[in-house]
């Protein structure tokens, strides 16, 4: 079963967040539902449009949305994405049962549905740090143009490996390749802790990258990347800490090898649209029945925005309730200040 990356979830839905999060409570300050395994150390920022891209001989986008204010969170385990209104912008594009269908008509009944729509719908998306194959970002080369962090990773689909790049554009005063070595260093920390026993030279790479690697430069209208020496495939079994000696015989969730040209033709910001049906397809089987999660050690901290120190932060512009620790109020996008001690 193909895993979508982002998904349709409702309060009401339980699940054990291995493939999709789960929406917090009303209460928290933060759309998705934290564990254990996030930690302590989250931040948040706000991305104005997503894409999952396969690829391949050339980049095909599979889901698209753009023109909207999508909450990321950064933790110590995965990166993670939630949009309440992914009805407004630029349109949706994605991929439904039904084959794929031109994006006027998906719009055209994204549009038609969003009043029928529940109270509570979210778009959400995360991307575990086993998963990660490698982090990559690109920087403004005009004043049109904006900066965009990449999230690699793999699964397999009937033997076959296929790749798939989530890509996250952000705001135009952040810096992209500040984040992407922040992720990078987040990836392989989580790495050394939770993949039991490492090789010498796997333990050596991502040592490396988790003492804080040197910036990325990438060219114009380019992409460079952070390379993981090894990685997990992505499913329900790969989600949580576990070692690749546990492995299943299949060969379904074994680490794979990193590669230098695993980038492929992802390197260029061109991709080729692949339009599809409308968001409301994407609710996943994958919710249901999903493989029992890892449980976390009983001295875990729990991951609730309160027990995680999460304040209140209001933007000055809007005054949008935002949370310490945010660089851009989620709402209209201005940059935020913290408040002085």
């Amino acid at each position: 079963m193909s895993f979508n990356v982002l998904a349709i979830r409702t309060g009401s839905e339980a699940g054990d967040g291995a493939l999709y999060p789960v929406l917090s409570d009303p209460s928290e300050q933060v759309l998705v539902e934290l564990d254990s395994y996030d930690g302590s150390d989250t931040k948040t920022f706000v991305a104005t449009g997503v894409k999952v891209l396969q690829v391949g001989e050339t980049l095909k986008t599979l889901i698209r949305l753009r023109d909207v204010q999508i909450e990321v969170l950064v933790t110590e385990a995965r990166l993670a994405l939630a949009c309440e209104k992914y009805d407004k912008g630029g349109g949706w594009v994605g991929f439904g049962v039904g084959g794929f269908v031109v994006a006027q008509a998906a719009n055209a009944v994204s549009k038609a549905r969003a009043a029928k729509r529940s109270r509570g719908k979210v778009l959400v998306g995360h991307v575990r740090y086993p998963w990660v194959i490698a982090v990559g970002a690109t920087t403004k080369s005009s004043f049109r143009t904006e900066e965009a962090i990449r999230l690699e990773i793999a699964e397999k689909e009937r033997g076959v490996t296929v790749r798939k790049l989530v890509e996250l554009t952000l705001p135009r005063s952040m810096n992209a390749t500040l984040v992407a070595q922040d992720i990078a260093r987040r990836v392989a920390a989580y790495r050394l802790t939770s993949s039991g026993e490492l090789a010498p030279a796997e333990r050596a790479a991502l040592t490396a990258v988790s003492q804080g690697p040197a910036l990325l430069a990438p060219a114009p209208r380019k992409f460079a990347y952070y390379r993981m020496p090894t990685f997990f495939y992505a499913n329900a079994r790969t989600a949580f800490p576990r070692t690749s000696a546990g492995a299943d015989a299949t060969g379904t969730d074994v680490v794979g090898v990193s590669t230098t040209d695993a980038a492929g033709p992802d390197a260029d910001l061109a991709d080729a649209d692949v339009t599809g049906a409308d968001v409301a397809a994407a609710e996943p089987p994958a919710l249901a029945g999903a493989a029992s999660r890892a449980q976390p050690p009983a001295s875990a901290a729990p991951g609730s925005a309160a027990a995680i120190g999460l304040a209140p932060l209001f933007c000055t512009r809007c005054g949008t309730r935002n949370l310490v620790g945010d660089n851009f109020c989620k709402a209209c996008g201005s940059q935020l200040k913290s408040p002085v001690s």
